[in-house]
């Protein structure tokens, strides 16, 4: 079936290696159980394994944020700790000499102990703008990078029993035209974001690079999106359970917003050695309150 959808393969209909058969992972993240089927790793692109036990309360796991921080929009991003990183190659027509594009999924624990001890993940308030906080530092002003709409398409999802928060981010090809820090081909990404414990959350990112049109690649992304996402198996340890509904019978707001507007970032201008010239937005403010 594999070689024939391979040979069938087109822009409307692409071919990705293990679509149809993904690999089932799984690992103990300090406790708590955390699964996934996705695709095999089948690009160029650095792959990073998911291993069968991962200590999250293990700070020197996380990846050195030192040279970052000495940019001066990067100073706040949090730290983080790649769980899987997976690359596929997306095909089009046999007689094309090269592939379609790439979608990546990257998995990270994120840590904000950082951000003092009136902060808790679990708190949808809270944890709404250390979400936006987290994409503003990813691919917002604080990225330096390419611009982008964002959130878009913000979902509450409940994925085998656990909440998920999830939103796409579009190119902003307008803003492409007058930018001085273009990468060809940035596509339709998904941002998935579901809280571990008080100071840390799981965060799902799916990237594209490449593939036009949109109104083929889009669709598309989107199923192999959803294929990857509906496999989403969480499960935290009683304690933390437990402490999860403290925080929320003790929080005003016990409930994510069903919907969100894009948030109305303006993007640093930078030079090429990525000074700022001229300011755009801050991070976003993330509000404490009593724990």
């Amino acid at each position: 079936m594999s070689l024939i959808k391979r040979l069938l393969a087109s822009s409307k209909h692409p071919y990705i290696e293990g679509l149809d058969n993904p690999d089932y992972l799984e690992t103990n993240l300090s406790g708590n159980s955390f699964s996934i089927s996705v695709p095999c790793h089948s690009s160029d692109r650095r792959e990073v394994k998911m291993l069968p036990n991962i200590n999250i309360y293990d700070t020197t796991a996380y990846a050195d944020l030192t040279k970052a921080r000495t940019i001066e929009y990067c100073k706040e991003q949090f730290d983080y700790l790649t769980v899987l990183q997976r690359s596929s190659t997306v095909y089009g027509v046999l007689w094309r000499d090269t592939y379609l594009c790439t979608i990546g999924c990257l998995i990270f624990v994120m840590d904000t102990a950082p951000l003092g001890n009136n902060i808790s993940c679990f708190a949808p308030e809270q944890f709404e703008a250390i979400m936006l906080h987290d994409t503003y530092h990813a691919i917002g002003p604080g990225s330096g990078a390419n611009q982008y709409i964002t959130p878009l398409n913000w979902k509450v999802r409940t994925i085998n029993g656990v909440q998920w928060i999830a939103y796409e981010a579009h190119p902003d090809r307008e803003m492409y035209k007058n930018s001085g820090h273009i990468g060809g081909g940035r596509g339709l990404r998904r941002y998935l974001f579901t809280p571990l414990d008080d100071t840390k959350y799981l965060t799902v990112n799916f990237t594209s690079f490449g593939y036009s049109p949109k109104e083929y690649c889009f669709p598309f992304l989107r199923s192999v999106m959803d294929s990857v996402t509906n496999t989403l198996n969480l499960t935290l340890t009683d304690s933390l359970q437990q402490r999860q509904q403290q925080v929320l019978e003790i929080c005003k707001q016990k409930k994510y917003s069903e919907t969100r507007d894009p948030e109305p970032w303006v993007y640093h201008k930078l030079d090429s050695r990525y000074n700022i010239l001229k300011r755009g937005s801050p991070p976003p403010v993330i509000p404490s309150m009593d724990l």
